[in-house]
């Protein structure tokens, strides 16, 4: 079976996100540098899995996803 980028890299920031704490923000742009995902790429990702309330992000300067 054969899975799209997007797909392949939504896994790898959701395992990512589940080795986390679920009590804080990650910032995408960390999130980026150490998956080396293109920052805008695995915005657009994440972007789609928040709106399908897979995850949940939140704006400012101590914003991020989680």
């Amino acid at each position: 079976m054969l899975l799209s980028k997007s797909c392949v890299y939504g896994l790898r920031a959701s395992i990512y996100l589940a080795s986390k704490s679920d009590e804080e923000f990650n910032s995408i742009k960390e999130m980026s540098d150490k998956l080396e995902i293109s920052f805008h790429f695995l915005t657009k990702i994440l972007q789609q899995l928040t709106a399908e309330s897979l995850m949940v992000s939140y704006k400012g300067p101590k914003g991020g996803i989680r």
